[in-house]
């Protein structure tokens, strides 16, 4: 019998991943810069001077609050910054493209991108500032997911558009599903989801909604067009 020798495995990196969608985290990026050991610790001290220093007890929890803010404002802002879909690189009208791709499957959905953004995204490259193509991208993410998880309906459209006089990008995402009464609790952290991702982006959140009335949702973001349009040059 022929002996087949097979080549050595490579070496495992493990600040690799063998997929194109995501890409490598240097080592430091993956551990945290609170440590939550000390932070349970702290929170089961802050339990025992509720009786004896509620005072002090009640600065604890304040400080332990703002340590929460900050792993959510900035290392889950990094790690997902990091672990960017690979298409982004390409362009915001791309990754809104293949989004539309994704979620057809289960609802109709139809796009329209304004001839504004177009221009600033030739084939292969886009002059979008690159935090402000994930942010968006992220936003149409979730509000495609709520519809297809919550809405029931049976068409969605999607429009971005720029307009040029003001700088304000746009993108409304709507859908004639079943709404939802604006006094009453939402489900999940979708909202406040798309609503970190714009806050990040200086920008905000419009969500129109009653029940039976379908759902529509206004994401808007300011940009330097002069800035843009000049580096592009």
């Amino acid at each position: 019998m022929k002996t087949v020798r097979r080549p050595p495995y490579p070496k495992w990196n493990p600040g690799y991943f063998p997929c194109s969608s995501l890409t490598p985290l240097p080592l430091s990026s993956r551990r945290p810069s609170v440590s939550f050991g000390g932070f349970g610790l702290k929170l089961g001290e802050v339990r025992d001077m509720i009786d004896t220093s509620p005072q002090q007890a009640r600065a604890d929890l304040a400080q332990a609050a703002a340590e929460l803010d900050s792993i959510r404002e900035n290392e889950i802002r990094m790690v997902s910054h990091r672990l960017h879909p690979s298409i982004i690189d390409v362009g915001l009208g791309a990754g809104i493209r293949s989004l539309r791709d994704k979620f057809e499957e289960q609802v109709p959905i139809s796009l329209e991108i304004g001839e504004a953004i177009v221009e600033r995204e030739p084939p292969g490259s886009s002059s979008l500032p690159f935090d402000v193509r994930l942010g968006l991208y992220r936003v149409v993410e979730e509000a495609l997911g709520n519809v297809i998880k919550h809405s029931g309906a049976s068409s969605v459209s999607v429009h971005l558009r720029l307009d040029e006089s003001d700088g304000s990008l746009s993108l409304a995402v709507e859908d004639n599903g079943c709404g939802f009464d604006h006094d009453a609790p939402r489900p999940g952290l979708g909202m406040v989801t798309m609503e970190d991702h714009l806050g990040a982006l200086g920008g905000s959140l419009q969500v129109d909604s009653a029940p039976g009335k379908g759902t529509g949702i206004t994401a808007t973001v300011p940009l330097d067009i002069e800035s843009i349009d000049l580096a592009a040059d």
